[in-house]
């Protein structure tokens, strides 16, 4: 699951409820802040042992996390993370990118840009993905 929580998000309840729900194995978060990582952290412990929430994105899962030391080029708002996730005998891995926000805006000059940046982003994350060699979530 791939989940954007909206940085400025504080309904624990429903941020707790929706995963709960949602009955994932793996939750891939976006915009993540730094009460509901403690939350996280201290009251999903034991239905996701396995965690890294300690940035603006994180993961949580049930299976182990390794951090990969591969980085993207370019600026992003939040740089994509790169896992491998333990999936019982089989290592697979999983890229957490958040894209830029194309939220609305009247100046149109700035929303070309934001749109070529995503595109320019889609590309970056297209190339990894074909340069992974294992399976690959994204």
């Amino acid at each position: 699951m791939s989940y954007n929580l909206y940085g400025a998000n504080q309904d624990w309840a429903s941020i707790r409820t929706t995963i709960a729900d949602a009955n994932a194995d793996i939750v891939a978060l976006q915009e993540l802040n730094r009460e509901i990582a403690a939350r996280l952290q201290n009251e999903l412990a034991a239905a996701y042992p396995y965690q890294i929430v300690a940035s603006q994105d994180g993961l949580i899962s049930l299976y182990p996390i390794q951090p990969r030391p591969e980085t993207f080029p370019d600026s992003w708002g939040s740089p994509p993370q790169i896992y491998e996730i333990q999936l019982e005998q089989h290592p697979i891995t999983l890229l957490n990118a958040h894209f830029y926000a194309s939220l609305p805006s009247s100046d149109i000059d700035f929303m070309n840009w934001v749109f070529r940046e995503r595109a320019h982003q889609a590309k970056l994350v297209a190339a990894f993905a074909k340069a992974e060699k294992r399976p690959l979530l994204i």
